[in-house]
């Protein structure tokens, strides 16, 4: 069971966050671990302007054990989902997962689904080894939050970074222990799976934009609905192999818990009683008496197809049920301890089988508390476009993990293909974007300011050259060959009268400068 984790050693934590301290989580083999980890994902810079229309249709893509399910889905207006479209294809007898055919199938039916170039693609992952965890920490400034969500999810659960893609959610803050700290989900991805599932896709020449789990996929459903988004609600799937109990609560995924018992479990009981008593009966029999494939034979029931009477099928199921109500019963006990008596309001359930109302109604009185089946067409706000409503119930609760891919946004999904670190870098290379781009525009505005400085100047020389040639239009002095002639005559006169006179006077001036030297 996820822990939620209570750290009283609030001066510790800070102390390890700011360098004075180390906690010691090593595995044997492994290498210790500095507080923040590097990813081998890269992002470049992108242009600035890319001119690219922002494509608005998401496609969910969930590749089953038998079937692979499609769902096309986009936003209105008023910030809903619209389904488009839905699909499902099972898979044609001789293709097996990690053959060329079975690669060969998904991409051709996702390439007649939809154009993938104008779509993002966000599959659904069926991963064993992604580990989910609910912590709390102290307050901390922003730039100390990783590190405080790292060692506090190291000292719970070590891993490998080699191997562990990490990321988190922060959601509410809860007054615990006499202060107030935050709650956190935070997970881990093993890197091989990702690089799997990427590989996978671009060998059919496909990129995905985002991956997510079944869990994520619900929550995309519950966070749309305003309806139940104020009520604490667990969301109980049934598995084949596995189960899973998941408690929302005010829109936030609080709580999150594997139990190792499913459908498959189920079918053993059923099979391990009733041979005792029919020798004929068969493993198959026990998996068509349960539907767990969800394309057996309609119009018969179980019984019809086995003479097994529905009260006899059910008391040998009792026991495989039991167990995943009483792990239910203990996940909802601890909730409520954890949460200051918080208790679970509604139980939605889901499962691979196709009896949903009778294993419903027994879990809900089992439990105490209403148990409902999920319906994507009556408990979200999904609009009841004709592609929903022309499935029926079995079908449609088979479509919720595709419907919530479909339904993911990168702002509020968590997508296992990024992890804490990788996001941090495409937010600095998008600060780094912005602040040219900003300063572009300083240049930018810096340039019109001495392009206005200029043309101002311009303007006033311009205007001072008209009222100059206006000046220039008034001046009407007429000059003529004639005039010149007269002017020359004239200066040589006066120039002939100054020479006489100095001649008449050297004597004299001669005689003043001798009598100003002489003593």
């Amino acid at each position: 069971m996820d822990r939620q984790d209570e750290l009283s050693a609030t001066d510790k934590l800070l102390q390890v966050i700011k360098g004075k301290g180390e906690i010691s989580d090593h595995h044997p083999g492994t290498a210790a671990a500095p507080a923040v980890k590097k990813t081998s994902s890269t992002f470049k810079i992108i242009p600035l302007l890319s001119g690219k229309e922002k494509k608005s249709v998401n496609i969910g893509i969930d590749i089953g054990k038998t079937h692979l399910r499609l769902v096309k889905a986009n936003r209105t207006a008023s910030r809903d989902w619209k389904i488009l479209d839905m699909a499902s294809f099972p898979y044609p007898g001789g293709v097996k997962a990690g053959d060329a055919k079975y690669g060969k199938f998904v991409e051709q039916r996702i390439k007649a689904f939809c154009d993938p170039e104008d779509c993002h693609l966000w599959v659904i992952s069926y991963s064993e080894n992604m580990e989910i965890r609910h912590i709390r920490i102290p307050k901390v400034a922003k730039k100390d939050l990783f590190n405080a969500v790292y060692w506090t999810f190291k000292k719970e659960f070590p891993y490998n970074e080699s191997e562990f893609i990490m990321d988190y959610e922060v959601q509410d803050e809860v007054f615990s222990g006499g202060s107030t700290k935050i709650s956190v989900m935070a997970y881990i991805t093993p890197k091989s799976e990702i690089e799997e599932m990427k590989k996978f896709f671009s060998e059919m020449g496909l990129t995905i934009a985002g991956m997510t789990i079944r869990p994520f996929a619900v929550h995309n459903l519950i966070r749309s609905s305003q309806a139940i988004i104020s009520e604490t609600l667990a969301f109980l799937y049934i598995g084949d192999e596995s189960s899973r109990i998941d408690i929302y609560a005010s829109g936030n995924l609080t709580m999150t818990r594997a139990i190792k018992a499913g459908t498959r479990s189920m079918a053993d009981a059923l099979y391990e009683g009733l041979r005792e008593t029919r020798p004929d009966f068969t493993y198959e029999d026990a998996e068509t008496i349960l539907n767990m494939r969800l394309d057996a034979a309609k119009g018969q029931s179980a019984s019809d197809l086995s003479g097994v009477s529905p009260e006899e099928i059910f008391a040998f199921l009792s026991p495989a049920l039991d167990r995943i109500v009483r792990q239910a019963e203990r996940t909802f006990d601890y909730y409520a301890t954890l949460y200051a008596q918080t208790s679970v309001q509604k139980v939605f359930m889901s499962s691979d089988v196709k009896a949903h109302k009778t294993l419903a109604t027994y879990i809900g009185n089992q439990l105490g508390v209403s148990c409902k089946i999920f319906d994507p067409l009556e408990e979200s706000p999904l609009e009841k476009t004709e592609p929903l409503s022309g499935f029926d119930l079995a079908e449609r609760i088979a479509f919720i993990a595709a419907l919530g891919a479909a339904c993911s946004d990168q702002s509020i999904t968590p997508n296992l293909l990024f992890g804490y670190v990788d996001k941090e870098t495409e937010a600095s290379i998008k600060k780094i974007n912005r602040g040219v781009l900003s300063g572009f525009a300083a240049i930018l505005i810096l340039c019109l300011a001495y392009f206005a400085c200029q043309n101002m100047s311009y303007a006033q020389k311009k205007e001072e050259g008209r009222k100059l040639e206006a000046q220039l239009a008034t001046f009407k002095s007429l000059i003529d060959r004639n005039a010149l002639a007269d002017l020359a005559g004239q200066i040589k006169e006066n120039h002939s009268i100054h020479r006489s006179l100095a001649a008449r006077y050297q004597a004299m001036a001669v005689l003043s400068e001798v009598s100003a030297v002489t003593p």
